[in-house]
């Protein structure tokens, strides 16, 4: 037969099973991306606004000056790399180098999206909404309560950074935890009702396996907040580079993807936190 997959291969499996991959969520919630940057560049954020104040008609009027801080962003290198054999491209079965091409690229969403949530801030590594240590933090002591989100809530908008892109973002223990936890004695309703998989408490909510669940010992995280305020920027897109000379002797073609990336959480206060749920 000439074309299309070999009569020897069975047809079940002639079409790559795609990998269980974790769920991407920072599109879904509004962060702001921005894209094609060149050099480092500083970030101009408003701390302490402007003020009014009443007077008599000749007095003098009280200075106010708005207090501005800077953040730095700049470019951190972020890299993948994977090689398959020569013989892997003989075979009619599955597109190897566009698979492995797609499996750089997801490794690289996943990355940003786990260093956007928790991400140690040192080295090359940005930092994450769990590690910035102004953001605001609830204290469940392992048992999360409608009142522990309340509580979230009331932070953010205390601290006048109720935006327009709030949402929770938790892990599958946590969303099952509430799905299970009954508002109160007699109404039979559940904090997070499991018809509703995308809004808790009248806010968008997602969940994603990218979300730890071992923080502090074995404890599962939540954030609550305006996502607007997380800024991931982007140098120059991404490369990627398909190699078929260095590993030629052992046969196998090498593909790189870099890119680069530095993730700000531009209002700390736009953001609350729990880290020490047990789920």
């Amino acid at each position: 037969a000439s074309g299309g997959v070999s009569p020897l291969i069975k047809e079940e499996i002639s079409n790559f099973v795609p990998f269980l991959t974790p769920k991407l969520f920072l599109e879904d919630l509004g962060v702001t991306f921005m894209r094609g940057l060149q050099g480092n560049f500083k970030i101009p954020i408003g701390d302490t606004q402007s003020s009014a104040t009443w007077a008599t008609e000749t007095a003098t009027a009280t200075e106010t000056t708005p207090i501005l801080r800077e953040e730095t962003a700049s470019p951190n290198r972020l890299a993948a790399y994977s090689k398959f054999s020569r013989q892997a491209l003989l075979q009619p079965v599955m597109a190897i180098e566009n698979m492995v091409r797609s499996q750089l690229l997801g490794a690289e969403a996943r990355a940003v999206q786990q260093a956007a949530i928790n991400g140690v801030g040192t080295g090359s590594t940005p930092e994450g909404i769990l590690v910035n240590s102004d953001v605001n933090t609830v204290t469940t002591s392992g048992t999360l309560t409608r009142a522990h989100l309340i509580e979230m809530r009331k932070l953010i908008d205390t601290a006048n950074a109720d935006g327009n892109s709030l949402a929770f973002l938790t892990n599958p223990d946590v969303r099952a935890y509430l799905n299970n936890l009954l508002l109160d004695a007699g109404s039979g309703q559940f904090v997070w009702p499991a018809s509703e998989t995308d809004m808790l408490m009248g806010y968008k909510a997602a969940t994603s396996t990218l979300m730890p669940n071992d923080l502090t010992v074995s404890n599962s995280g939540m954030i609550f907040g305006d996502f607007s305020k997380l800024w991931i920027m982007n140098w120059g897109g991404r490369s990627i580079s398909v190699d078929p000379y260095s590993s030629l002797k052992e046969a196998q073609v090498e593909v790189v993807l870099d890119s680069y990336y530095d993730i700000k959480v531009v209002q700390p206060k736009a953001f609350s936190i729990a880290t020490d749920i047990a789920a």
